[in-house]
């Protein structure tokens, strides 16, 4: 069921090109507690990544942005299960935990990937604290399954893989209000690794958003440029980043939003939006505008995290999960995906 909303029916008697709709939301549950910070239930929801179904269920990682480890869930039948922790760094700070900042997750034959900021927004000179925050959130783990347990292994190079582009390396020191670099999405296709940064928008009017492109078998060798590395730069509209990354076939969903904080940005008419991009391409084909919706002070839900949940009929689900209302209000919706 699609929606289509007055002005667009406008535009359509007018002759002029129709934008795309809003598409019908389906609410999803959760069973038990996902931990968020100070182990209150999780409203900073960043990032999901999942095997592929057994049994009707799939095992998935879930991350919080704002605490140190991910926690594994089990996807069944409409409904996030939760599961363990999986503790990931232990960095203190003044005596106080600092957060990995965990942005984006993956999967990819066989093991799980999880993906800081590599982002410390400050204003005037580095101090001991940023450089702290900074190190906490520049990581990049693969996780693979080892008997019982997990092995867990760090790009250690990447910030200086990303640092030595020139567009990027601009913004390495500027606050995310200020078009800072952040990275907020990661996803996996064969050997090659996408990175997706929220900031900076790039060009004159803001309106290209960066992913970087890495051989993933070279990078975790600690090579300290790998051949193959590029950075796209994708037209998502002016102001809007990369919120997250998801890999469908050969292409690559984008969820996109806007790259500041400023309330009239995020509660702006289609200020979150789904993309189908090729990679090679420096186009990407808008599916979807998200509904938002408002919880407490105002404040409008995020959608930070979408989950292809699978393509049948010409048609693609996806899980998307938002920061601000808890256990992320998941929703799933049904896109138009014609090969």
């Amino acid at each position: 069921m699609r929606i289509m909303p007055l002005s667009a029916v406008a535009l359509l008697l007018a002759g002029a090109i129709l934008v795309p709709v809003v598409a019908h939301a389906q609410s999803w549950t959760v069973t038990g507690f996902l931990h968020g910070k100070k182990d209150k239930p999780a409203e900073d929801l960043s990032g999901i990544a999942c095997e592929p179904e057994e049994d009707d269920a799939r095992l998935c990682l879930l991350i919080d942005d704002e605490t140190q480890f991910a926690q594994w869930v089990t996807l069944k039948g409409g409904a996030i299960v939760a599961g363990a922790l999986l503790p990931l760094i232990s960095d203190h700070f003044d005596g106080k935990a600092v957060e990995l900042d965990g942005e984006g997750a993956a999967f990819a034959d066989g093991a799980f990937y999880v993906i800081g900021s590599f982002g410390a927004p400050r204003t005037g000179a580095p101090d001991p604290e940023s450089a702290a925050r900074l190190k906490a959130d520049s990581h990049f783990f693969r996780i693979v399954p080892e008997g019982d347990s997990w092995q867990i292994s760090d790009a250690a190079s990447l910030r200086s893989i990303i640092l030595a582009d020139p567009d990027l390396k601009l913004f390495a020191d500027h606050e995310l209000a200020d078009n800072g670099l952040t990275i907020e999405g990661v996803t996996v296709s064969g050997d090659t690794a996408y990175i997706g940064f929220r900031g900076p928008v790039l060009g004159v009017d803001k309106s290209k958003a960066a992913i970087l492109s890495l051989p993933l078998s070279t990078l975790f060798k600690g090579a300290p440029l790998p051949a193959g590395t590029e950075v796209h730069k994708i037209s998502l509209g002016i102001g809007k980043g990369v919120r997250d990354l998801a890999t469908v076939g050969d292409d690559v969903l984008i969820l996109a939003g806007p790259v500041g904080n400023e309330k009239k940005d995020h509660m702006a008419e289609g200020a979150y939006r789904l993309f189908r991009w090729s990679p090679g391409s420096d186009q990407a084909s808008e599916l979807l505008q998200l509904p938002l919706s408002i919880h407490g002070n105002d404040s409008p839900d995020k959608p930070e995290a979408v989950l292809p949940l699978g393509v049948a009929d010409g048609h693609l689900d996806v899980l998307v999960l938002s920061d601000g209302p808890e256990n992320g209000a998941p929703k799933s919706y049904r896109l138009d995906w014609s090969e």
